[in-house]
Order: C-alpha cells, then sequence, then structure tokens
C-alpha cells in the first residue's frame, strides 16, 4: 500500500495489483451470491404460480424449502438454507414459521408473503 499526507492525516491507497487481488479473492463470494440469488429468483416465480388459495401454510412451506434444495442440488453448490422459512398472513408477524401440527389454511382475501434465503 502507498501512503499519502493528505492534510494531517496519512491515508493509505493500496496499489493496483494489491486491489486486483482482493478483487479476485472476493469474486468467488460474488459468484456464491449470484448462484443463490438465481435460485431465490426461480423458486420466488415457481411458488407464485403454484400457490392457491385452500393449501395448507405448511404444505407452502415445506414446497419452497423442498424447492429450494433441489435447485441447489441441480446446480452442485455447497448451500443450503440459511433459515425456516418465515410467513406474514395479515396480523401474524414475518419470520414466523409453521409447525406441522399447525393446519392453517391460505385464503383468498388474506396477505400473504413467504421469506426464505439460500446460503
Amino acid at each position: 500500500m502507498a501512503s499519502h499526507d493528505v492534510g494531517r492525516q496519512r491515508v493509505r491507497r493500496p496499489w493496483a495489483g494489491e486491489k486486483r487481488e482482493l478483487e479476485r479473492l472476493e469474486r468467488d463470494m460474488y459468484n456464491e451470491v449470484r448462484q443463490c440469488s438465481e435460485v431465490h429468483r426461480e423458486v420466488r416465480r415457481y411458488i407464485s404460480n403454484w400457490v392457491k388459495p385452500g393449501m395448507k401454510l405448511i404444505d407452502v412451506c415445506e414446497t419452497l424449502e423442498n424447492s429450494v434444495r433441489t435447485l441447489i442440488e441441480a446446480r452442485g453448490m455447497e448451500a443450503g438454507i440459511a433459515f425456516p422459512t418465515g410467513c406474514s398472513q395479515n396480523h401474524i408477524a414475518a419470520h414466523w414459521t409453521p409447525n406441522g401440527a399447525y393446519r392453517h389454511i391460505l385464503l383468498a382475501d388474506s396477505s400473504h408473503a413467504f421469506q426464505t434465503l439460500a446460503s
């Protein structure tokens, strides 16, 4: 790194070679984030076309998570689901996850949101 006096502060600036090396080291991370984003996009498109009123909330969450797992495996990624699917429905806060005993169904006049993350 090069050092330069700027006023009273000493500023360190990376050389071009150091900057290129940092970018090279981060390239894999950026590619992994892009792949996870693509999985998320594909699952979101699939689920939005598949989900219908009258379905059990737990079934939607399980299908969503299984879709993420299937796409990750198909791409040969070393990743997984970062956290259980978070749900919100009207008055229910986001980041709530139904368990197997929960029998609530999706209603046509309700607002629903699902959050999942591949990492």
